[in-house]
C-alpha cells in the first residue's frame, strides 16, 4: 500500500484519476498475464498486478470517508459482503471461461469490464462532494451586495 493509494500518491493525484489508471494497469497486467510462456514471466506480471490492485482498497475507503458521515459500519458492512461477493462470482466466471475457452480465458474476460468501468471511475468520481465554486469575476455573494446597494441608497436619500 505504501507505492499506492494508502501512500504518498494517493494524497497528490485526484481519486477519480487514480483508480482509472489502475484499473487500466489492471487490464493490462490480466492481458500480459495471459501471453507470457515462463513462470518467471508470469510471477512479474502477478507483481505488477498486485502492485496496481493496491490503488483500489484505499481509494475507496478514502472515498467513503469523505462522503458516508453517518451509518459507516453499516455502509464498510454492505461493502465488505459485496467484495466477498464479487470475490466469489468473479472465480466461478473465471472457471466457466477456463473451462470453455483455455485457461487464457480466466484473464482475457474481465480486460473489457475494467476499461469500462475505468472510464466510469475518471467520468463520475470527485474527491470533495462539496467542491470550490470556479473563480469568476462576479461577487459570490450577490445578496449581500444587493443589501449593500439598497443601504446606500437609503443613505442618499437622508
Amino acid at each position: 500500500f505504501a507505492l499506492g493509494a494508502a501512500g504518498v500518491l494517493g494524497n497528490y493525484i485526484p481519486s477519480n484519476k487514480l483508480l482509472s489508471a489502475a484499473l487500466v494497469c489492471l487490464a493490462f497486467t490480466s492481458f500480459l498475464k495471459s501471453t507470457v510462456t515462463t513462470p518467471h514471466a508470469f510471477a512479474a506480471c502477478q507483481v505488477l498486478h498486485a502492485i496496481f490492485q493496491s490503488a483500489g482498497w484505499p481509494t475507496c475507503i478514502k472515498l467513503i470517508g469523505t462522503f458516508v458521515t453517518e451509518n459507516r459500519g453499516f455502509i464498510m458492512g454492505i461493502w465488505t459482503t459485496c467484495q466477498s461477493l464479487g470475490g466469489i462470482l468473479g472465480a466461478v466466471w473465471a472457471t466457466m471461461a477456463m473451462g470453455r475457452y483455455g485457461w487464457t480465458w480466466a484473464y482475457v474476460y474481465h480486460i473489457p469490464i475494467q476499461l469500462a468501468l475505468s472510464v466510469v471511475c475518471y467520468l463520475y468520481i470527485v474527491d470533495d462532494p462539496n467542491p470550490a465554486p470556479a473563480h469568476s469575476s462576479k461577487p459570490a455573494d450577490l445578496g449581500a451586495l444587493e443589501a449593500a446597494s439598497a443601504s446606500a441608497a437609503i443613505v442618499e436619500r437622508r
